[in-house]
């Protein structure tokens, strides 16, 4: 979800949105199962991570926090979330990157983000400028992998709970069980394999 890192562009925002579609059936996600522990992103598509490591930390968006990101952003949206909708809080990456999950209509895991980026020092947004973000998620394998998909840019990811060290072997298998959506893709993090012994020489 962090656009930032060697995105594969032009992209189609319908086909985008056509694969956030495909994602969506037999949909799957309750956010009990996301937050706490960190998630790494493992496989990307539409954006090569390949040695950078990815962190995804979830918590429930509580009353303070959607006041602090509203206090944020109200000027700063082309147009408005149902505020009182918010029900994740989702920081990305070392600098921990914030990024407000609102439920939207459709089926399970469909949300509307909107990216706090007046805590980024390095953005300064005029009024009205600043577009909402579109995601389907969805659990698989029972909880352990969760796939998220951007509706708009196409980019998605493919992440397993930090401490749960998966081989390489169980990350391209899942990520070739996801190909009739997205395609191709490509490693994320490799080191991790490198370490734990998964990779082969």
């Amino acid at each position: 979800m962090e656009h930032g890192v060697n995105v594969s562009l032009p992209y189609d925002e319908r086909a985008a949105e056509m694969k956030c579609q495909e994602l969506a059936k037999q949909p799957y996600f309750d956010p009990e199962m996301v937050v706490g522990r960190p998630w790494r992103v493992y496989y990307s598509w539409n954006m090569k991570f390949e040695t950078k490591c990815l962190d995804m930390y979830f918590k429930q968006a509580t009353p303070a926090i959607i006041r602090r990101i509203y206090n944020d952003m109200l000027e700063y949206l082309i147009e408005q979330p149902t505020w009182g909708a918010a029900s994740l809080l989702v920081a990305m990456g070392h600098n921990r990157k914030e990024l407000l999950l609102f439920d939207d209509q459709g089926p399970a895991g469909r949300f509307v983000g909107v990216p706090d980026v007046m805590r980024d020092g390095n953005i300064s947004p005029i009024k009205n400028s600043v577009p909402l973000l579109k995601f389907q998620m969805k659990l698989i394998e029972n909880g352990r992998f969760l796939v998220t998909q951007d509706c708009q840019v196409g980019i998605g990811e493919l992440s397993v709970r930090l401490e749960d060290e998966p081989t390489r072997a169980e990350i391209l298998s899942v990520a070739k069980s996801l190909g009739h959506i997205f395609g191709d893709g490509s490693e994320a993090c490799v080191q991790d394999f490198v370490k734990s012994d998964n990779i082969l020489a």
